[in-house]
């Protein structure tokens, strides 16, 4: 998914969807996006956090983990 948003291109039609909405809000906002991988095991538990949509359990873990906290609008 990181290369498919970075590139906002998948072969898989699928994914395109999400990309293509992605884009929109990149263009609408003038975003600059970027997207990286974050390798460990305590990114990982923010990471899983967020990508099951909780966000309180995420800045929890981004506190206690790494003494920093997330910020959302």
């Amino acid at each position: 998914m990181v290369l498919a948003v970075e590139g906002l291109y998948s072969p898989k039609r699928e994914m395109m969807t999400e990309i293509v909405a992605i884009a929109g809000l990149i263009c609408e906002y003038n975003i600059t996006l970027r997207i990286r991988h974050v390798m460990g095991k305590d990114f990982n538990v923010i990471a899983d956090h967020l990508s099951h949509d909780r966000v309180e359990e995420a800045c929890t873990a981004a506190v206690k983990e790494l003494g920093l906290s997330l910020w959302f609008q």
